[in-house]
């Protein structure tokens, strides 16, 4: 019996160890540096905008900005509670009642943020090769951010924004098969909320 108990003592502390070897180990993906660190305790407001190519749906665009909000709060670039509420940047007037675009300063004012986060979408289909009718998730942007004091771009130098693109895999439908995108443009939300974060904090390729 000491002697089963025994050996049982010992696969324990082996499979503890192997364990414990694994978690020690270093992450062998590359670690990707963060292109812009936001400033600590600066409030933040999210703003989607899709003039360029209208995306019509103002609920995912309302999607896209809380999951950007809280991939920045997860990713430590912001700190919890100094992100403004995409309810109250919602609220806020984009056009002014002669159809002129409201600037980003104002609209940063309004909410009381001090920087804004501005994702300009340029490119959201769920085919994105028109000339292939399967179904391949697509989206593209341009990010800036803005000091709402001074409506200067803080980031990045070029005027028209940093890039970014995200890209789904091939399905094997065809919108003809299933008119109902949802499904594919969840994951779109999520993939280009994913590469907006990643811009602000440091993390592992691949992740």
């Amino acid at each position: 019996m000491k002697r089963k108990s025994l050996l049982l003592m010992l696969v324990v502390i082996t499979l503890g160890g192997c364990r414990l070897g694994m978690l020690l180990q270093p992450d062998p993906r590359p670690l990707v540096e963060a292109k812009y660190k936001i400033a600590k305790g600066k409030k933040l407001a999210v703003l989607i905008d899709d003039y360029m190519s209208p995306v019509n749906n103002p609920e995912l665009k309302s999607v896209l900005a809380k999951k950007i909000a809280d991939g920045l709060v997860e990713g430590g670039a912001v700190r919890a509670g100094s992100v403004v509420s995409i309810e109250s940047v919602n609220q806020i007037p984009k056009d002014s009642p002669d159809g002129k675009k409201i600037s980003i300063q104002h609209i940063g004012s309004q909410v009381q943020a001090d920087y804004v986060l501005y994702v300009n979408i340029i490119d959201f289909k769920i085919q994105g090769d028109p000339e292939n009718p399967l179904i391949q998730p697509t989206a593209r942007a341009y990010i800036k951010v803005i000091d709402v004091s001074t409506g200067e771009r803080l980031w990045p130098i070029d005027v028209t924004g940093e890039p970014v693109e995200a890209q789904g895999r091939m399905d094997t439908e065809t919108l003809s098969d299933n008119p109902d995108t949802s499904k594919w443009t969840d994951t779109l939300t999520d993939l280009l909320s994913v590469e907006v974060v990643q811009l602000f904090f440091d993390h592992r390729s691949g992740k």
